[in-house]
Formats: C-alpha cells, structure tokens, sequence
C-alpha cells in the first residue's frame, strides 16, 4: 500500500494531522452522498473508425520477453504487469508437478468456526480443509494435462479452483484508506480482508501516527456501512 505522498506531507509539515483526524467524519448513509459532478468541456468518446484497406505483408518477426525476477513482473505507465513468462500458468504446473507446495498457489481458509451470510455457525475442519487441498492438487494436475495437449492457458483454467493466490498493488490517498478501513477493518467483515487490513495497518500507523491514534479510539471497527 502507498499513500498520497503530497497529501501526507502537506497534513505533516503544516501540523494539521490532529486538525484532520477531528474533522473527518465520513457520511455513511448512502441517500447523503452527494452526486458525483459532470464533467465540464469536450469528453473523450468511442467512435467507430472505418478500415480503408487490408494489405497481408508476410510473416514478422515476434518477440515474447522475459524478465528476471522471482516474480517476472514489470512495471508500465505506474502499472504492475506479471504477464510474462505465463506467470499464473506456470505456478499450476509447479504445483502439479511437486516443484511448489499446493499452499503455495492456492489459498484455503484455517481450520475454524465461521458464519456463513445467514448468521449461522459452521466447523471448517481438518478433514475438510486436507480433502480440499487434494482437490486443489488434482485440479492442478488436470490443468497440465490440458495445457500439454495443447489446450491454451484460459480454457484450461476454467476448471481449477477460483481461490488461487495473485499478485497485486494498491495505491491509497489517506482519505481513501481511512474510508476502506471504515469498510474492511472491522469483525464483521470478509476475514482475507481483515487480514489485509492488519497487515496495512503498521504501515499507516509509521506514516500518519496521529491520525491513526484517533482513528483507532473513535473509527475503528464502528462503521455502520455493509461488510
């Protein structure tokens, strides 16, 4: 998670974070909200574009790039790209093929008792969770047959296990993380969330500690908006 270098430094250096964290009171009743304003001037809009002629020019060198890395990913214009080397494809075959542990690529929730959306209670046991992840390792093994047989990488994942792990980036200003913390951060929440909260948290407590003071004491864990 990054944060609004500019905004922080400004709330720090003018002294306003305590001013800040009193005055922030997000509206949480959505008939409140405001609407969001029109944009003024000319907009960009799609048009369709005729094509004067097609003209076949032979065969082209083409080129599949590599890059180093544990992660092979790369970024472009401010975005994180992974697709090189068939990223994702190829965590299914190490998995198959016993060069990663199945944990590795796929997520399982812990052994625990939950609640599903109606509010009732259930046992997520160890017998349960070990099937699971044998599923998980067929699946796995499934998808490199397929991939072997030549079948391409996205017709081939259609039948394994939505909860395989990604990598991903986000990018907060300070106001947008305390409103996904008024969101996410709170008991009743999708627990992978939370997690992810928690592991957010120290970071915003190093960059904005009077902030998060407050909002630890007067926000956390007490907004009243859906989980």
């Amino acid at each position: 998670m990054t944060l609004c270098k500019d905004c922080h430094e400004y709330i720090h250096q003018n002294n306003l974070e305590l001013e800040f964290a009193r005055a922030y009171s997000p509206i949480l009743e959505p008939q409140n909200w405001q609407v969001k304003p029109k944009q003024t001037g000319r907009k960009l809009r799609a048009h369709p574009v005729k094509v004067k002629s097609v003209e076949y020019v032979g065969e082209q060198m083409t080129y599949d790039l590599e890059v180093d890395g544990e992660w092979h990913n790369f970024v472009a214009n401010g975005l994180v790209v992974h697709n090189s080397l068939r990223y994702t494809g190829n965590q299914f075959l190490d998995a198959a093929t016993g060069k990663k542990d199945i944990e590795d690529i796929f997520y399982l929730r812990p052994v625990d008792y939950y609640t599903d959306r109606e509010g009732k209670k259930y046992y997520y046991s160890p017998e349960q969770r070990q099937q699971d992840l044998q599923w998980c390792l067929e699946a796995a093994k499934r998808y490199k047959i397929d991939f072997d047989g030549g079948m391409s990488e996205e017709h081939a994942r259609g039948k394994l296990p939505f909860d395989y792990r990604q990598h991903f980036v986000v990018s907060f200003n300070l106001r947008s993380f305390l409103h996904f913390a008024d969101l996410r951060n709170k008991k009743n929440a999708q627990i992978e969330i939370q997690k992810l909260c928690e592991m957010m948290w120290p970071h915003f407590e190093n960059w904005a500690p009077a902030i998060a003071k407050w909002y630890t004491t007067n926000r956390l864990g007490k907004a009243r908006l859906a989980p």
